[in-house]
């Protein structure tokens, strides 16, 4: 129960436990996104949000700049290949 007697839910964690113990024990590397960074970040545009929101955020826009990145670098390296055969299409 939370302050105003109704059934507090809990949210689904999407971001790795362990990362963000660390981000909260203040042992992340040097110049790397932590949690409380990004609600700082996000408090001074206007968007207020708890740390475990802003762990979500964080974790979520990481994984789609991979996504974007091994998308990119694929891309790439489709386009520098060589077909093994010309085909008849070419």
């Amino acid at each position: 129960m939370n302050d105003c007697g109704t059934k507090k839910t809990e949210a689904r964690s999407f971001f790795n436990e362990e990362e963000f113990q660390m981000e909260k024990d203040g042992r992340e590397e040097r110049g790397k996104m932590t949690a409380e960074k990004t609600k700082k970040m996000l408090k001074d545009e206007g968007v207020e949000v708890t740390l475990e929101q802003a762990g979500m955020i964080l974790e979520f826009l990481r994984k789609l700049a991979n996504m974007a990145v091994s998308n990119y670098l694929k891309r790439k390296d489709e386009k520098n290949s060589r077909p093994i055969r010309e085909s008849e299409y070419r």
